[in-house]
């Protein structure tokens, strides 16, 4: 037995939407990435395993655009015959396997793989601890525990259990050189808004010996262009997010900085939007989610099997084997 998964796809929503120009595609990212991990298994049997999924039953539920998808999509059938999955794309785009091979083709959408088309989304919706998760976070932090132009560090390098901090407002990176730097394993509750701003470097930073596990209330915004989140382990399943609530505000990552992570917002009612010319190495979920031209998202399979914190997942079964000795054997 095992948590499940939280990740079983690269994007999923009620409604996925990628802008012209986006490519998709993944990579397994192991225990020890570094920054040339993607770039060694493009082309091979790992670049192809990203599943797209949209989960609205009265409309297109994953609209590609022109993207070239190394992968699958899937979404559920509309309510006609011939029952096609909720799926649009351009005559231009694109859904192989990693060499560009096609099987079914989709009429004159040539490189589209009808045979990596799904009628069956598998969009996992966990419940999600409400915000402070512990009843006595380690530190509380107010939003002015950075000042101006200031660097602050959070966590301790080889610790076995996370530092937890809370923060009852709000965290806003409002200057030049505003930096907080996760140098251990850390929980980082913040019952407002994360924002980094768009007019300046402000960044957070997961050191090669941080994780980070940031749960924010309302909204999240990474808008600084140099700055962002920077995450120096490569890994995406060491820099988690989860947005707790935010039925309303303003959602997305706009940062020039690769993001390497996952996102989870499955209950906010406005869109995640990821800005145009934007990488992300890991996996999105969110209820709309909006990827912008020419926006690169790089799955990360080993997220299928690996437990995200954030999320109350269910148990499920990993494996069985059948009992052939009597002795292993229940009686009842």
């Amino acid at each position: 037995m095992a948590k499940a998964p939280l990740f079983p796809n690269a994007a999923a929503a009620q409604t996925l939407t990628f802008g012209t120009g986006a490519t998709v595609d993944s990579y397994d990212a192991g225990t020890t990435p570094t920054s040339t991990t993607y770039s060694s298994q493009v082309g091979t049997n790992t670049n192809d395993q990203a599943v797209l999924a949209g989960s609205n039953p009265s409309g297109t539920a994953v609209a590609i655009n022109t993207a070239t998808v190394k992968g699958f999509l899937a979404a559920p059938s509309s309510g006609t015959s011939p029952y096609s999955p909720l799926v649009s794309y351009a005559n231009s785009a694109s859904v192989t396997n990693y060499a560009g091979a096609v099987s079914v083709p989709a009429g004159s959408a040539t490189n589209v793989d009808l045979a990596r088309i799904s009628r069956s989304p598998y969009i996992p919706l966990f419940e999600i601890p409400n915000i402070p998760l512990f009843a006595t976070p380690s530190v509380q932090i107010g939003e002015e525990f950075i000042d101006d132009d200031t660097s602050k560090t959070l966590g301790t390098p080889g610790a076995v259990t996370p530092s937890v901090f809370y923060c009852d407002t709000g965290i806003v990176l409002r200057n030049l050189n505003e930096t907080i730097t996760i140098d251990g394993p850390v929980i980082l509750d913040v019952n407002g808004q994360f924002r980094t701003r768009r007019d300046n470097t402000a960044r957070l930073v997961i050191t090669p010996t941080g994780s980070l596990l940031l749960r924010v209330k309302t909204n999240f915004r990474i808008d600084s262009p140099s700055g962002g989140i920077q995450n120096q382990t490569f890994d995406p399943k060491k820099c988690t997010v989860v947005i707790a609530d935010g039925d309303t505000g303003t959602f997305n990552y706009n940062s020039t900085t690769d993001y390497y992570g996952v996102i989870y917002m499955p209950n906010a009612t406005s869109t995640f939007t990821v800005g145009n010319n934007i990488d992300i190495f890991g996996a999105i979920y969110a209820k709309t989610l909006t990827f912008g031209s020419n926006a690169q998202l790089h799955y990360d399979t080993s997220l299928r099997t690996h437990e995200i914190p954030g999320a109350d997942a269910p148990c499920v079964i990993t494996d069985w084997r059948e009992l052939t000795v009597t002795t292993e054997r229940a009686s009842l």
